[in-house]
């Protein structure tokens, strides 16, 4: 198969797949498998088109044929993972994605999609493992998830407030300080910074942290909260602020 010839039909799969036109993209993919033999890119892009349609069997026996003609094929690796994930098989999806991390690590580049997807899986075991009360393995995976892909807000966040719930307030200032550094909105840290302050007995420093977070963040309704709280707090004791 030319090169040519699979990214036209990579291209066609894509436009069906974005309209729901999944009927078509089966026929293409059939069609080309016809034509041009049972090549690994054209089983993988049937798989997918299985899995958008929730066929997670199907989809799951494309990604094997894929991977017998190249094992070493990282995107359907990566599928596999995903969809073992659907079907509730988080320990055979785990292997998958450390199959996909040790193919990537032995690579030369590895493309920034890619680590995208094994962090969102990090970050998607970290989130079963917190569920479940696991509250160290999820912190482990979360960090696993920031050191491949760190432009993840909303997994640092979660890792900041887990640290918060574990008592590691450092800990918790250290990433809540790189959040502040990194990401868009404007506020989020401050008012974690202030849960961090009245738990260790600052409330004043507490409510001005709020307070300041409602003003950058005025329509979030967890820093309206936390700003009604504030009016609750003493406003007389000013001893031992621990600095931010």
């Amino acid at each position: 198969m030319l090169r040519e010839d699979l990214t036209e039909i990579q291209k066609r799969v894509q436009i069906y797949l974005s309209v729901g036109r999944y009927d078509a993209a089966e026929k293409l993919l059939k069609i080309a498998l016809e034509e041009f033999g049972n090549a690994a890119n054209i089983r993988n892009l049937l798989g997918v088109t299985f899995h958008r349609q929730s066929k997670f069997k199907d989809a799951l026996e494309q990604f094997e044929l894929a991977l017998n003609q190249n094992p070493e094929y990282t995107e359907a690796i990566l599928n596999m993972a995903v969809t073992l994930a659907d079907l509730g098989l988080y320990e055979d999806s785990a292997a998958f994605f450390q199959k996909a991390e040790s193919t990537v690590n032995a690579q030369h580049g590895i493309p920034s999609l890619i680590l995208g997807r094994l962090a969102n899986q990090h970050a998607r075991l970290g989130d079963l493992y917190e569920n479940s009360n696991m509250k160290r393995d999820a912190l482990n995976e979360y960090r696993k998830a920031l050191n491949l892909y760190p432009e993840m807000p909303d997994i640092r966040l979660k890792l900041s407030r887990l640290l918060i719930e574990l008592r590691d307030f450092e800990g918790a200032r250290k990433e809540l300080k790189i959040l502040e550094d990194s990401s868009r909105e404007s506020g989020i840290s401050g008012l974690w910074l202030g849960v961090i302050h009245y738990l260790s007995g600052s409330k004043v420093h507490a409510a001005e942290l709020w307070q300041q977070a409602k003003k950058l963040r005025p329509n979030d309704k967890v820093s309206r909260a936390y700003s009604s709280f504030a009016f609750f707090i003493g406003r007389t004791d000013t001893s031992q602020r621990p600095p931010l």
